[in-house]
């Protein structure tokens, strides 16, 4: 038997250690994508029992109209479980909530239910409802429950580069504005392995055209596919990993007896990303008093013209859609009390945009975002507004928007 030499036993080693690092990445790889969903509750403060001063912690309010006595939110001793609730009343037609943002998991799916009782709703609307902020996806709508305790439920998927969602317990919605009043309790989200048979699952993303139902069957289809591909990719890898590790010793045992690995001098000096807390980015900040941003607003002389008959040839619903919504926006305002969404249209290239003044809480001295079709959140202005005709209009900065 001959004699293994001491580079030999080296090879060998590192070789050995190369096999059990690119196994676990292997392993890794593979208990990812095939693991059980993660367990806990994601809604901090779902009961409503810990509460500073009038309103929930961890919760905050959003509304259409800001106006003195349309809608009230409080908390409330009514509960299904443990001594308070909320409660949401319309005193007028409005959409008001409450709202929390949460961290999700991209490409996963989600059980988001409450509890709720429902007095005086309007039959034919969205009523009483748990929602996601930003998408026209709600649970089964409630009127009046006759003081009854109804669960409300609703299945959703994120998308593959979401990582947060807004969660609402709303009376009214989305071009829906309700009258009545509904108490939540036990606000939940976990996450779930898919949507159980007679549920429908739904679209998260934030869409401004409405949601997209999602099949459960081709998810799992899709999720053995990538599987495949990951495990391909681990066994390229760890080849790669054993054969470059192999060679680096050997020639560095080979040439100079020892192997020795050197970094940039200024590795350790580059700077670290800054804590900020590690807010979201469609996250509105929370100040007393937002500046306004610095737009150009140059008079429109020439006007707007309206053609009371559209020309050209007749077209199908999708392609209305189609050529209506790259005009359409998302319109979030933002004031030290609590936010608002609505939508707007563009009305000029030069960023012009016709919205409703309720959207902008009657008022030019809110802070006004907007994101168009592309995805790009603009800072905006309110140019005028009128509560009378509940018209506002807009601007943001640039051109090309028509």
């Amino acid at each position: 038997m001959s004699k293994i030499t001491k580079k030999q036993g080296i090879i060998a080693l590192c070789v050995l250690l190369a096999l059990i690092i690119a196994g676990a990445g292997v392993f890794a790889l593979v208990r990812g994508r095939t693991a059980a969903p993660e367990e806990g509750e994601l809604i901090v403060n779902g009961g409503f029992e810990s509460a500073s001063g009038e309103l929930p912690d961890d919760w905050t309010v959003g509304r259409w109209y800001w106006d003195e006595g349309v809608s009230y939110l409080t908390l409330s001793d009514t509960a299904y479980s443990g001594e308070r609730s909320v409660c949401v009343e319309n005193v007028e037609e409005n959409d008001a909530r409450f709202e929390q943002t949460i961290s999700v998991q991209p490409n996963a799916w989600y059980l988001i239910s409450c509890m709720a009782r429902v007095e005086g709703g309007q039959e034919g609307g969205v009523g009483a409802s748990v929602s996601v902020k930003d998408t026209f996806v709600y649970s089964e709508p409630v009127y009046d429950t006759n003081g009854e305790w109804v669960r409300l439920t609703l299945y959703g998927k994120t998308a593959a580069d979401q990582k947060s969602i807004t969660v609402m317990c709303r009376v009214g919605g989305y071009g829906s504005l309700e009258t009545g009043r509904a108490w939540f309790d036990d606000v939940s989200v976990t996450r779930v392995d898919g949507v159980p048979d007679g549920e429908t699952g739904h679209s998260l993303e934030a869409q401004m055209g409405g949601s997209s139902s999602v099949d459960a069957s081709d998810e799992e289809t899709a999720h053995r596919s990538s599987f495949a591909a990951l495990l391909l990719l681990s066994v390229l890898f760890a080849g790669s990993v054993i054969g470059f590790t192999a060679y680096g010793v050997y020639s560095a045992v080979q040439h100079y007896g020892s192997a020795s690995i050197s970094l940039p001098q200024d590795y350790f000096e580059q700077e670290m990303p800054k804590d900020d807390g590690e807010k979201e980015e469609d996250e509105p900040p929370q100040v007393e008093a937002l500046p306004t941003p610095d737009i150009e607003v140059i008079p429109n002389t020439e006007g707007i013209t309206l053609h009371s008959v559209p020309s050209g040839a007749e077209l199908e619903i999708s392609e209305v859609y189609d050529k209506v919504i790259p005009s359409t926006v998302l319109v979030t305002t933002t004031t030290d009390s609590g936010s608002g969404s609505g939508t707007g249209i563009i009305a000029t290239e030069d960023g012009y945009i016709i919205t409703n003044s309720h959207v902008v809480m009657n008022s030019r001295s809110v802070s006004v975002q907007v994101k168009t079709n592309d995805g790009i959140t603009h800072d905006a202005v309110v140019v005028g507004c009128d509560k009378t005709t509940d018209l506002a209009v807009l601007k943001i900065e640039g051109n090309g928007y028509m």
